[in-house]
């Protein structure tokens, strides 16, 4: 979900490092000429030695939130939502709907789900004399 830039999903039946380096190659490829800021929990696929190398060799810069911070996470939003509608169908509808739902919720929601983590960090971003890196 990039507040300025293309949203990106991918779909996957796991949660691997691979799966998470090939979205950040999706997003690098979808925002060429984009500086991305991706905000990360520390889940060990986004804390992974490859994937770090992979950010930093793409001109990523991975934002690492505090422990268990599901507040700040502006994604989160964005799962309770999909979470919400996926609900409500069978699991065959719903595994076909989800990119559909979960991009209908990236394009109209969020600036609002971010709102309060830009709130909070925002002025950090706008700063070029601060460097983001893993803490």
């Amino acid at each position: 979900m990039l507040l300025n830039g293309n949203d990106v999903v991918l779909i996957s039946d796991s949660a691997k490092t691979r799966d998470f380096i090939t979205l950040l190659y999706l997003v690098r490829k979808h925002n060429r000429e984009k500086a991305i800021v991706l905000i990360v929990d520390n889940a060990k696929i986004h804390s992974a030695e490859r994937t770090i190398r992979t950010a930093v060799s793409l001109g990523i810069r991975l934002v690492f939130l505090p422990s268990y911070p599901p507040d700040l996470n502006p994604i989160e939003f964005s799962w309770r939502d999909c979470k919400r509608d996926l609900w409500l169908l069978d699991m065959n509808e719903a595994r076909i709907s989800f990119k559909e739902i979960f991009m209908r919720y990236a394009k109209e929601r969020k600036i609002s789900y971010s709102r309060h983590w830009l709130e909070l960090y925002g002025d950090i971003l706008m700063c070029k004399c601060v460097l983001l890196r893993r803490a």
